[in-house]
């Protein structure tokens, strides 16, 4: 019999079994349950669970199976190609390397449902990095995955999964998630720039930076408005 989850009324976020409020939102969580007995008096009425009319996989299922045969009828149609007019598998494995990635990145989430969303991250690091490292071999050239393509990607995953750390211990809210991602994309474009100015000068990121900094300021702003909070629901 598999675990029933509990949901917010209000946002929707996962509750814990012991949350009397949402931690997202500050929604009283209220058993239905409970209620019934406190003004009845009497047990509640069991709610068994049937799995007679259950179907075979849910959407989770199907979508995984159609993205990964997608996946691997792809992989394998381009190296066929390849081969016809190569001889031999030369740019077909960067579409290979692709297809790899596409699937850790949104296939194996949907496979691995109770995969650790920081394991994901790093799965998802590790697949890019394996892209970058094929494209590398294949054009004989890594000077730009050295300097440029794994320094970027490995600040990105840093950032996300942060992001995630922080989401998942409820540390930050809707308008707060927003504001540190626009804050570290800045960031990003800062580093991206030095990166490929061998760290000598800041022109174009320091706009991008400023403007990210600037949104996220207004974020903030905005969060700390319960008025405008409660007002769309946030």
């Amino acid at each position: 019999m598999g675990e029933q989850m509990s949901y917010c009324v209000n946002c929707g976020v996962k509750l814990k079994e012991d949350a009397s409020v949402c931690p997202l939102c500050d929604c009283p969580v209220i058993n239905p349950y409970e209620e019934y007995k406190k003004y009845t008096g009497e047990k509640a009425p069991a709610q068994p669970l049937s799995t007679d009319n259950a179907p075979v996989a849910d959407w989770r299922d199907l979508t995984h199976f159609i993205i990964s045969l997608t996946l691997a009828l792809g992989a394998v149609s381009c190296c066929i190609i390849n081969v016809c007019i190569n001889r031999r598998l030369t740019w077909s494995l960067i579409a290979v390397a692709a297809c790899i990635t596409a699937y850790i990145c949104v296939g194996l989430p949907m496979k691995k449902r109770n995969l650790l969303p920081e394991l994901s991250v790093l799965f998802d690091f590790l697949s890019v990095a394996f892209s970058i490292t094929v494209i590398g071999w294949t054009v004989n050239d890594f000077a730009w995955a050295l300097r440029l393509a794994y320094p970027l990607s490995g600040a990105v995953a840093l950032c996300a999964g942060y992001i995630v750390f922080l989401v998942r211990r409820h540390k930050i809210r809707y308008f707060h998630i927003l504001a540190l991602g626009s804050v570290l994309a800045g960031a990003i474009s800062v580093l991206t720039e030095l990166l490929l100015n061998n760290f000598t000068d800041i022109s174009w990121s320091g706009i991008s930076a400023a403007s990210c900094v600037f949104f996220a300021a207004v974020l903030c702003i905005i969060a700390k408005s319960r008025r405008l909070t409660r007002r769309f629901h946030l």
